[in-house]
C-alpha cells in the first residue's frame, strides 16, 4: 500500500493566467510575497483560481515581475562576476546586477571587498566570494574557477589595473575570460 496517490486534475480554465509564478530572482520573490500576503489573510488557503482572480483585479501586483523574461528550458545561464575593489562600489552595481539577473537570467557573483554586504547580497540571491584586494593575484583566479565565471565586470578600471599587476591571469573554466571594464558595463 502506498502512502501517496497520484492525481491528474483537469485544467481549470478559470484559473488560467499568464503570470510568472516561479521564484528565480528578487522581483519574483517580491511578487510571491505580495500575492501570499494578499490571499492568506486570516490563515485562508488559496489556489490557482484565487491567484488568477487577484491578478485580474490587481494589475499592480502582476506588474511586480512582468518585466522578468522567462528563460527557455534549454538556455544556459551565464555566470557574471562583479569585481569590487571598494565596498562603496556595491550600491552602484546593484541596478546592473538586477537587470542581468532578471532580464538575462545571469547568475550573479560578487568578488572582492564585499564582506560588509554579504547578507544583503545573499538576500538578493547573489553569491559572494569575499577576499582582500591585496590578495587579488592569488585569490581571483581561484574564485573565478570555483564559481565558474563566464564574464568578469570591473566597475573601477583604474583600481583593477593598479591591483591587477601584469602577472594576473584572468581565465575561467573555458579560458580566456571576457573582462568588461568601466563605462562599458
Amino acid at each position: 500500500m502506498s502512502l501517496f496517490r497520484v492525481v491528474h486534475p483537469a485544467p481549470d480554465e478559470a484559473a488560467r493566467g499568464h503570470a510568472r509564478l516561479s521564484v528565480d530572482n528578487a522581483a519574483d520573490l517580491e511578487f510571491a510575497r505580495t500575492v501570499h500576503g494578499a490571499l492568506s489573510k486570516g490563515g485562508a488557503t488559496y489556489g490557482a483560481r484565487e491567484i488568477a482572480q487577484l491578478l485580474r483585479e490587481r494589475p499592480d501586483i502582476r506588474a511586480l515581475n512582468a518585466h522578468v523574461r522567462q528563460k527557455a528550458t534549454d538556455a544556459k545561464d551565464l555566470r557574471v562576476a562583479f569585481l569590487i575593489g571598494h565596498a562603496d562600489q556595491i550600491a552602484e552595481t546593484l541596478p546592473k546586477a538586477r537587470e542581468l539577473n532578471e532580464r538575462g537570467h545571469c547568475g550573479i557573483v560578487y568578488l572582492g571587498d564585499v564582506d560588509a554586504a554579504t547578507s544583503e547580497l545573499n538576500a538578493l540571491g547573489y553569491r559572494v566570494a569575499p577576499f582582500a584586494v591585496s590578495d587579488i593575484e592569488t585569490v581571483l583566479p581561484r574564485a573565478l574557477e570555483e564559481n565558474q565565471i563566464d564574464v568578469l565586470l570591473v566597475d573601477d578600471e583604474s583600481w583593477f589595473l593598479r591591483h591587477g599587476r601584469t602577472g594576473l591571469r584572468v581565465h575561467n573554466h573555458r579560458s580566456p575570460l571576457p573582462v568588461i571594464m568601466g563605462r562599458d558595463i
